[in-house]
């Protein structure tokens, strides 16, 4: 009974935010561990990390633990021009992930994130979006595997969609894990 409840879980997150069936569900205590995670089996992957300057401590720091990263700088009013990204990875042609913040808790900018993930794919890289701050107010679709937009993993946290629990999730590709 426990396992067909948590299969129906995994499911019904995965029909939440659009990921298709070649993606997998993994519940964690919370956002930070589910970046953890990612981080910690990305650091056995030969290549770097780019990170933006505007990522919360969560989705910045467990990238340092055996990772080498790069970090991007955004303009001075916190936006990012994707022709400065681009060229990020043009210069750093080992990039291997990308990760992002769907919404900075500080400023609320929203980056382009399936404009981000087009990109990073076209570099051969993947991309992991902390949708912390954006799931409780707009949709988020990982799209299909097959569009070059598609959101490799994402990560959140129940609290912040007003849960009563501070579970987290992570959904990425089933073959990562």
């Amino acid at each position: 009974i426990s396992t067909e409840l948590y299969e129906r879980a995994r499911e019904r997150i995965g029909k939440f935010v659009g990921a298709s069936s070649d993606r997998y569900v993994v519940f964690t205590k919370n956002t930070t561990e589910a970046i953890n995670h990612v981080a910690h089996l990305w650091s056995r992957i030969p290549g770097k990390v780019l990170v933006s300057d505007i990522e919360h401590s969560s989705n910045f720091l467990p990238w340092l633990a055996g990772n080498d990263v790069l970090q991007y700088r955004t303009n001075p009013d916190g936006t990012m021009n994707i022709d400065d990204v681009e060229n990020m990875f043009i210069d750093n042609p080992d990039i291997k992930t990308l990760a992002i913040t769907g919404s900075s808790n500080v400023t609320g900018y929203r980056p382009p994130i399936h404009d981000l993930a087009r990109l990073a794919h076209s570099h051969g890289a993947m991309i992991l979006v902390d949708v912390c701050q954006l799931i409780q107010h707009h949709n988020v679709n990982m799209l299909s595997s097959d569009d070059p937009g598609h959101l490799d993993f994402i990560a959140f946290s129940g609290h912040k969609m007003y849960a009563p629990y501070g579970g987290g999730v992570l959904v990425g590709p089933k073959e990562f894990f």
